[in-house]
């Protein structure tokens, strides 16, 4: 299913058309207005995920690709499509309005909305904890500058997919007394990209890349300056680190993985200069053939 969101400018909601049943597999076309004050959200679903993109414009005569539900699916976040609303904190309350936890590669926020899944969200100040839930949490915190901590955790049953069947990530991020209408938090967002067949398999010697980012309105992402990769191949039993090179915005490594394994479990670490930064692990991220 496809659906493309216009937002109108002057409007404070995105107005969706009608959705369009599409293959999940395959190519499909689109054709949209194109202009510097016209930009779009698209939506994607399958019966067991649904994917949702940023706010873009295009340029007129322009071509523009993007893949949508490829590995590896992964907690991610968006601010700038009026669809979600990203972690904030609104003069002394810090909030979440949703945690998605299975976005695609190309930059989407994935949410799953039944099935054998499950969430758990917690925020700390320091090491206190002050606020938990499934993927919504409202705490009120000491005004002021202070060290604040995010953490997710999702699962996935194996009957659902066999790819990212659990998930841990943890922001840690400084925040201070925002104004009423809200700011969004400082958290670091993790993209990968890596080339698996239809069925989420790559192949053993492979180039793996990660793209870390801020969200639109914070820090420049060219502030992140530190990133780290380790993968296993057993599902966190052991892990073994792998050489990052550091090209434009991406980190890129190779793997090379031993002839015996099924999966590429990944567990990433970036941190920007201002001191935010995220870990985020992520089982059984994609296959291998």
């Amino acid at each position: 299913m496809d659906v493309r969101y216009d937002l109108s400018p002057g409007f404070d909601f995105a107005v969706g058309g009608a959705a369009t049943l599409q293959q999940a597999q395959g190519t499909h076309t689109v054709w949209v207005t194109a202009s510097p004050g016209v930009k779009w959200t698209q939506l994607a679903a399958t019966p067991d995920l649904t994917v949702i993109s940023a706010a873009r414009s295009y340029a007129p005569r322009s071509t523009t690709k993007e893949t949508w539900f490829a590995l590896v699916q992964h907690p991610r976040m968006l601010n700038d499509n009026k669809v979600n609303i990203a972690p904030s904190r609104f003069g002394d309350i810090i909030a979440t309005f949703g945690m998605p936890a299975w976005g695609d590669s190309g930059g989407h926020l994935g949410i799953v909305w039944e099935g054998d899944v499950s969430w758990a969200t917690k925020l700390y100040q320091g090491k206190a904890l002050i606020g938990e839930g499934v993927d919504h949490v409202q705490a009120e915190v000491a005004p002021g500058r202070l060290p604040y901590r995010l953490v997710l955790d999702s699962t996935r049953g194996a009957g659902m997919s066999p790819y990212a069947t659990s998930s841990h990530t943890e922001w840690k991020f400084t925040s201070s007394t925002a104004a009423v209408e809200g700011a969004y938090l400082p958290l670091v967002q993790l993209d990968y990209g890596v080339s698996t067949d239809l069925s989420g398999k790559a192949r053993r010697h492979s180039d793996l890349k990660v793209t870390p980012s801020h969200l639109t309105g914070g820090p420049s992402s060219h502030t992140i300056r530190s990133v780290a990769l380790q993968i296993s191949y057993d599902d966190g039993a052991t892990w073994h680190k792998l050489a990052l090179r550091h090209l434009g915005g991406d980190w890129k490594a190779h793997l090379a993985a031993p002839s015996k394994a099924r999966f590429a479990t990944l567990r990433v670490t970036a941190g920007d200069t201002q001191g935010n930064s995220v870990s985020q692990t992520v089982v059984r991220a994609f296959g291998l053939k």
